[in-house]
């Protein structure tokens, strides 16, 4: 369960593997589910697989003034002030933030 968090539920970054989510529920996210995989521009092989997912929006625990805000975090403001999601302050919930497949890495480690 991925609750109430003020970026991203469950994320993968540069991930190489195919993956399978199962039994998962997310609510409350501003972006609930987001996969990112590292792959060649060539290699469309990469697959992910999900069961048993439940995505809930916005539940009767988002009543409050600040679960109605966007406070994701940037580079600039690691404490989440105002709203630095890729999505903009105009999506306050989106449920699965499509597939992105690069050949360029974002993580340090895997581009050294």
């Amino acid at each position: 369960i991925a609750w109430k968090n003020a970026h991203i539920g469950l994320v993968t970054v540069d991930q190489s593997a195919n993956m399978r989510l199962d039994t998962v529920m997310v609510a409350d996210n501003h972006i609930g589910i987001s996969l990112n995989f590292h792959r060649y521009a060539t290699d469309l092989t990469h697959r992910h697989y999900a069961y048993n997912v439940t995505f809930l929006g916005s539940t009767d625990a988002s009543t409050c003034d600040a679960s109605l805000e966007c406070r994701a975090l940037g580079e600039d403001d690691t404490i989440g002030e105002t709203c630095n999601s890729v999505m903009g302050s105009n999506w306050r919930r989106v449920g699965l933030m499509g597939t992105m497949v690069g050949d360029t890495a974002k993580l340090c480690e895997t581009n050294p």
